[in-house]
């Protein structure tokens, strides 16, 4: 899923799991883990989720979703980039609603069990994830705008 460099944040969702969709041994696991891969960035702030964060690799003769890298919150460091994705999203990058995510789990081909399944799996683990983002590396002040910005985008799933 190699793109050049300068348009690695111009394409759609949809590239990726055209890819996936073509080239993976188990597409409709695949295409679930990179539905969950896409909501995780969202909640947690990772607008930096391109086509080069995204790839197939190859393990005994078969095309899996590699395991996922480049998973931070960038909008901690970079607080005035106000996109919430890097890849479109139902033709945006930002005011993303359930909806969007919702359409974006059918034209991936996940049924509506599958994707509200992904969000009741996330607001179990909102917990999990705020008890994560207490630890020390992360300063005090990061810590509380990591977890308003995890409470807020939640939200949007309950």
């Amino acid at each position: 899923m190699s793109q050049v460099s300068g348009r690695k944040f111009s394409h759609c969702s949809g590239c990726s799991a055209q890819a996936v969709a073509e080239y993976s041994t188990n597409t409709l696991l695949d295409l679930l883990r990179l539905f969950e891969v896409t909501v995780f960035s969202y909640l947690t702030g990772n607008n930096d989720m391109h086509l080069k964060n995204l790839s197939l690799i190859k393990t005994n003769d078969q095309w899996v979703f590699s395991p996922s890298y480049d998973l931070l919150n960038v909008q901690l460091h970079l607080p005035e980039d106000n996109e919430e994705m890097a890849l479109i999203i139902n033709g945006k990058k930002r005011n993303l609603t359930k909806e969007d995510f919702i359409d974006l789990g059918e034209k991936y081909g996940l049924n509506e069990k599958q994707v509200f399944n992904t969000f009741a799996r996330f607001i179990k683990a909102e917990q999990k994830m705020k008890k994560a983002v207490q630890h020390p590396f992360l300063s005090s002040a990061n810590r509380i705008q990591y977890i308003a910005l995890l409470q807020e985008r939640m939200q949007l799933f309950k």
